[in-house]
């Protein structure tokens, strides 16, 4: 687990995201990842208690773009997958996230860390695209006030770079971070609709076919 997601505090079950920085280091949103729809439910009995985020997203200055994850790859294609399900919201380049291996701990910080049932898709879906479309919205506020522009001429344009339409003026992610980290978490943000996905739909070849094929990808 890297420092970043160190960072994150403990915060109430009611708060899907929790974002903080690392000094100048990185922003880091810390979320939480049912791993089944029973999980959802006493996700939603418990509201109010503490828990701590088990998925993370870090994006740092040069733009690099990391997801914190418990599911592992197996030959099957889940890493590909979530990249693409983070991507579509984020406005990113899926190629270009890379995921690492959540390390499992005797306080069971991940919660559920195996891979099993064809549930790493359909439980990641939710997650990631509130997650990422919470990041985005965050990225863009904080251009919109780097620029002194209001945040609605402001836009993601799909490859981790947010542009103020009226100017052409141009910020990546990375250069956004200090910023966004100081920002509230915003409730609700719109997810896309299903006719505007573009990663989601992209002819792709694995993203770490190489790494499974070499026997190289870390295990917990």
């Amino acid at each position: 687990m890297s420092a970043g997601a160190r960072k994150i505090a403990r915060v109430s079950r009611r708060d899907f995201l929790k974002a903080g920085a690392v000094g100048s280091a990185s922003l880091v949103i810390g979320f939480y990842w049912a791993d089944s729809s029973k999980a959802v439910a006493r996700a939603t009995a418990d509201a109010g208690k503490d828990f701590a985020p088990n998925a993370y997203i870090e994006i740092h200055p040069n733009g690099e773009i990391r997801l914190i994850a418990a599911r592992s790859e197996m030959g099957q294609g889940v890493r590909t997958s979530m990249t693409m399900i983070l991507a579509e919201e984020l406005d990113a380049d899926w190629s270009k996230i890379k995921i690492e291996q959540a390390v499992a701990t005797s306080e069971m910080k991940y919660g559920d860390m195996t891979t099993g049932g064809s549930e790493s898709v359909r439980s990641s879906w939710d997650p990631l695209r509130k997650a990422g479309a919470t990041t985005r919205d965050m990225l863009i506020t904080a251009a919109a006030q780097t620029w002194g522009v209001p945040a609605s001429e402001c836009s993601a344009t799909g490859g981790s770079v947010i542009e103020h339409r009226k100017s052409s003026r141009r910020l990546g992610y990375g250069a956004l971070i200090g910023k966004a980290a100081a920002l509230p978490v915003p409730k609700d943000v719109p997810l896309k609709d299903a006719k505007d996905f573009n990663s989601i739909c992209a002819d792709s070849i694995g993203n770490d076919i190489g790494c499974v094929a070499n026997d190289q990808l870390a295990r917990t």
